[in-house]
C-alpha cells in the first residue's frame, strides 16, 4: 500500500497516508454531500479576518479537493485527524489510487499545514508519489 491509495473500511472511503512500526495512517474521504458542506464552511471561514487566520489554524480545514481522480472527483480528503483504526487486514483490496495530481496537491498541503500532525508529516515527507504508478 502506498500514499494516496484508497479502500473503503466499514463504509467509509479512507486515504492511506503512511505507517509507523505500530500505526496505519489514514485520511477519511467524505462522500460528496458533507464534502460540499466542508467546502461552503471554509469558504465562508476563510475571508482574510483575524478570526479567519486563527481559524485556519485549525484542523478541521486540513482537506483538499480531489480535483484530476474521477472516482472521486469534487469529494475533499480530510487530512487534519488521522483515522487509525484499520488493520492490515482490512487494507487487502485498494479500490483506486488518487491521480498524481491529487496526490501532489494533497503531499503539499500537509506539509505546508502547521495544524497536521508532525508525524503525518513525516510520512507525507517520505512518500515516492510514482510509487505504485
Amino acid at each position: 500500500m502506498t500514499f494516496g491509495d484508497v479502500i473503503n473500511y466499514k463504509g467509509k472511503d479512507l486515504v492511506y497516508l503512511g505507517a509507523t512500526l505500530d500505526v496505519f495512517y489514514f485520511a477519511v474521504m467524505p462522500n460528496l454531500e458533507i464534502s460540499a458542506r466542508f467546502k461552503s464552511m471554509s469558504d465562508n471561514a476563510h475571508k482574510g479576518t483575524v478570526r479567519a487566520q486563527k481559524a485556519e489554524s485549525k484542523n478541521i480545514w486540513c482537506f483538499i479537493e480531489v480535483k484530476k481522480t474521477v472516482l472521486f472527483k469534487d469529494r475533499i480528503v480530510h487530512y487534519g485527524t488521522e483515522h487509525t483504526e484499520p488493520s492490515l487486514e482490512d487494507m487487502s483490496e485498494v479500490i483506486e489510487r488518487l491521480d498524481v495530481d491529487d496526490l501532489k496537491g494533497l503531499k503539499t498541503e500537509i506539509l505546508s499545514d502547521g495544524a497536521v500532525s508532525t508525524v503525518v508529516k513525516e510520512l507525507a515527507e517520505q512518500a515516492n508519489l510514482d510509487e505504485g504508478l
